[in-house]
């Protein structure tokens, strides 16, 4: 989604508002309101504009990425756009997210006036927590969208070594093809006999949907669906995240297995410095951050921040989006956790095209492969700020120096808590494991 503009040359986009062309299907309802830009940050007359963006498709692209604090791209990756980091005022009601606008940011015709609604603010960073250098206290974040493309050079119909390429690329396609024609065709009823046993099991085994309980302002925002065997490494812990099942539950969704197997995928592995295994590749190797656990306004998920920023702007002009570090605040994760600041990575896995992180359990499921699995992890559900669940490596690494209480976006272990929450199979109270598995 590129965010402030209009359209974008490189990809096939639509300018969207909520959406150009709605179905409606009710004609009365809640009453929305709309999403502008609430200071001249973003550009000198800015500040009422309502924000357009477009919902693009980019070509010969597998992988796409936002990264806080950078404007340029990591080596092998491609620029989609690059801008300003965003988020909400810290100091209001309702949880936000982090999103990157566009450096020229356009705007809806017709929309100056101020009618309130979504408000985009800009970012600054704050030291403490956050290691400083690299970062800068009180700098407006860079934000950058990043892409790794599957084609180095566009076919042209006037580039003859182009063409003979491709069709000698084609030919070789063909006569592979020809050679396993047979092969599949003995295998297809043993494919079809494993989509009946699949289609089965997806009738009689269901998992659960679950979240943090409505009513308690510090909860995970997001909802998980929970699988229905947990695997537990621990049997107690402290009261600060919480698992809550709704009011009903919902079926296991079976992943087609793909047939491509030149693409990738990315995941972030929170709480260590380096990617997990042979097959992946790290982008950078950075620390987690996000909102202060105490402003309610502030964007609820975690973030994993590069360790070498790209600052435009030296100042915001006004205090409004917030960027803290990350710390550990008990002794859940290790022993000596509590107060120390907290490291990620971001990780490309290939040949894999799905990741996926299961809340809940420590092993993946047949066909997967695991990257990494620990602990899942939110805020405390009794803070003023809205949190998301992560998984916290089983072996944490620390930030170098961070070993002071500077708080800032905090990681609480995560209890299950029975009722809308089917026990069993889950019990009452147990931290919750989490495995991240790619395929």
């Amino acid at each position: 989604m590129h965010l402030g503009t209009v359209q974008r040359n490189r990809s096939d986009c639509r300018i969207r508002l909520s959406t150009p062309d709605p179905n409606d299907v009710e004609t009365n309802g809640e009453d929305h309101d709309r999403i502008f830009f609430y200071t001249n940050f973003y550009a000198s007359d800015a500040v009422g504009e309502d924000v357009p963006y477009a919902l693009c498709r980019t070509n010969h692209a597998n992988t796409a990425i936002m990264i806080p604090g950078k404007n340029t791209c990591y080596s092998g990756w491609k620029v989609e756009y690059h801008g300003y980091l965003s988020s909400g005022y810290y100091g209001n009601d309702a949880a936000t997210t982090y999103v990157c606008v566009d450096i020229k940011p356009e705007y809806i015709i017709g929309g100056v006036n101020q009618n309130l609604g979504k408000l985009f603010f800009e970012v600054l960073t704050k030291c403490g927590s956050l290691k400083c250098p690299p970062y800068k206290n009180n700098y407006p974040l860079t934000c950058v969208v990043s892409l790794v493309t599957t084609e180095e050079k566009r076919l042209l119909l006037n580039d003859p070594d182009v063409l003979l390429n491709r069709l000698n690329r084609l030919e070789s396609v063909v006569a592979v093809l020809n050679n396993t024609v047979q092969q599949q065709a003995i295998t297809i009823q043993k494919q079809e006999k494993t989509i009946k046993q699949l289609q089965d099991y997806a009738t009689t085994t269901q998992s659960y949907a679950g979240g943090g309980l409505y009513s308690e302002s510090g909860g995970a925002s997001e909802y998980v669906c929970l699988p229905p065997d947990p695997n537990y490494e621990k049997t107690s812990g402290p009261d600060h995240g919480r698992m809550y099942g709704p009011c009903c539950f919902a079926r296991r969704v079976l992943n087609v297995p793909s047939r491509l197997n030149c693409l990738g995928t990315t995941y972030i592995r929170w709480g260590r410095k380096q990617c997990s295994n042979n097959n992946t590749e790290l982008v950078y190797s950075g620390f987690a951050g996000g909102g202060y656990y105490g402003e309610s306004g502030s964007a609820a998920e975690y973030v994993c921040l590069p360790p070498d920023p790209n600052y435009v702007k030296t100042s915001g002009g006004a205090d409004n989006g917030h960027m803290y570090g990350a710390e550990f605040n008990s002794n859940f994760f290790a022993s000596n956790a509590n107060g120390e600041d907290v490291p990620c990575a971001l990780c490309r896995t290939n040949p894999a095209t799905s990741e996926i992180m299961i809340p809940g359990k420590n092993t993946c499921y047949s066909g997967w492969t695991l990257e990494y699995h620990g602990y899942l992890a939110s805020g405390y559900y009794g803070h003023n700020v809205a949190s998301a669940y992560v998984c916290v490596d089983i072996k944490p690494e620390y930030v170098m120096g961070g070993v002071d209480f500077h708080y800032g976006k905090l990681f609480f272990d995560v209890l299950t808590k029975c009722g809308s929450l089917k026990c069993p199979p889950y019990i009452n109270n147990y931290p919750l494991t989490c495995v991240v598995c790619s395929k």
